[in-house]
């Protein structure tokens, strides 16, 4: 399994680099980010869509400028489907050579710490995605490999595959996840995962490190505790649902107890899991990059109250 640097927590994703935030707040944000003592940036071959490759890109153009390589673990994710056809799977091992070799020259790195497979193509073996993943780290691709929306059952067969050949096989998973993540409506977009019961069951056993995407409900609790729940922004939003707006209520209530932010509240909730969780943090403004830090001083007795909300 992969050692994150000491001490990290938040993962600053970049989702949504170069179009909002653009590339001049985008580099702000990684130097507030590594003042705070951050180390894991987190990126993606499709991101941000449509303009494949444009975060990856100011990653490694901040990378050079800073000449801060060498601090940083490096995160990046390969085959993704076409965005016209989310449907399908790419995760042939053409397909991910072409995604990796053109995520290394973007980012300007030879080797990735933390390859990702994006979606999961269940018609295939694991033993051939893991074969691939293999494959990469002897020619010093990557030094780790993740899987990103894979189900449970996938992810016991891959430690099962792993252990017969002697192969790292995956070091962390990357499902969507957050507190009241069972409340959320269904999933429109095809082949994604959201981290359930079993799922959490999976990693308390194993000590399989987490690092959600949408680990702060995309910003819901914050925006209803603001605008309320029948503000029409609010309407068609994936967490408007009444399980999380009763969860919302005592976000605020807690917020208003305690004196922390309910976006830091969100976060801070992580800590109360019993196995490795990193939450992949989304900003588009400097305001809620500093916000995500405040989970960092959350105490102890509000993360207790926390561990009994979800």
């Amino acid at each position: 399994m992969i050692n994150l640097p000491k001490d990290t927590f938040l993962v600053l994703g970049s989702g949504t680099f170069g179009l909002s935030p653009d590339e001049a707040t985008a580099f702000q944000m990684m130097d507030f980010y590594r003042e705070r003592g951050g180390r894991v940036l987190d990126t993606a071959r499709c991101y941000p869509p449509p303009n494949e490759g444009l975060s990856e890109e100011i990653i490694g153009r901040w990378l050079k400028a800073r000449g801060c390589r060498d601090d940083f673990l490096i995160s990046t994710k390969g085959g993704h489907p076409p965005m016209d056809q989310l449907n399908r799977p790419r995760l042939s091992a053409e397909e991910l050579t072409h995604d990796i070799e053109k995520s290394r020259l973007a980012l300007g790195v030879d080797c990735i710490d933390l390859y990702w497979l994006h979606r999961d193509d269940e018609t295939r073996p694991v033993e051939e995605l893991l074969h691939t993943g293999e494959n990469f780290r002897e020619r010093g691709w990557v030094r780790h490999y993740g899987a990103s929306n894979f189900s449970v059952t996938r992810l016991k067969e891959a430690a099962a595959v792993a252990m017969k050949n002697g192969w790292e096989g995956f070091s962390a998973n990357q499902p969507m996840a957050c507190i009241g993540g069972r409340f959320r409506k269904p999933m429109e977009i095809p082949l994604l995962t959201v981290l359930d019961e079993v799922g959490e069951r999976y990693h308390r056993e194993t000590g399989l490190p987490l690092m959600p995407y949408t680990s702060q409900a995309a910003g819901y609790y914050e925006k209803v505790v603001r605008l309320g729940t029948d503000h029409p922004s609010l309407a068609e939003h994936p967490f408007n649902t009444e399980g999380c707006n009763r969860i919302a209520g005592k976000l605020k209530a807690l917020s208003d107890a305690s004196g922390h932010s309910v976006s830091a509240l969100v976060l801070a909730l992580w800590k109360t899991k019993d196995y490795p969780v990193y939450p992949l943090i989304g900003c588009r403004t400097m305001e809620q990059l500093d916000d995500c830090f405040q989970s960092l001083e959350v105490d102890l007795h509000t993360i207790h109250q926390l561990s009994l909300m979800d």
